[in-house]
């Protein structure tokens, strides 16, 4: 969603004048994410420690596979957050490229009364 966000915003305000550009915040996300994996382990302990189950071995079978796929979910979580990373900065480099470059692409500007430029759009 964040991906779709960051490309209508610079299809809409090429520029990057009207709008202010998305930053991800990769510490938050980190936090976050680190902050579930916590919060459900801790929860999948509290709740495996008062059921009454049948062996204490296959308690702890289980709530280890939990605490392993959980892991998982986190490491996976923080894949797709480096991935996310990697797409934006090539997003904002080709479109930075398009201004830079002979690639056919034009921008149009309308200025205001004293020249500030008022809207720009890609051509």
């Amino acid at each position: 969603m964040f991906m779709v966000l960051k490309v209508v915003t610079i299809y809409a305000d090429p520029m990057g004048m009207q709008f202010s550009k998305f930053q991800l915040d990769e510490d938050l996300w980190t936090k976050r994410a680190k902050e579930f994996n916590d919060a459900f382990y801790a929860q999948t302990n509290s709740l495996f420690t008062k059921v009454l189950f049948a062996s204490d071995e296959t308690l702890g079978l289980k709530r280890d596979y939990l605490s392993i796929r959980n892991d998982d979910l986190l490491r996976i979580e923080l894949e797709h957050q480096g991935r996310l990373v990697d797409s934006l900065a090539l997003l904002d480099s080709n479109v930075d490229g398009f201004y830079h470059s002979d690639a056919g692409m034009r921008v149009a500007l309308s200025f205001d009364d004293v020249g500030h430029v008022r809207e720009a759009a890609l051509l």
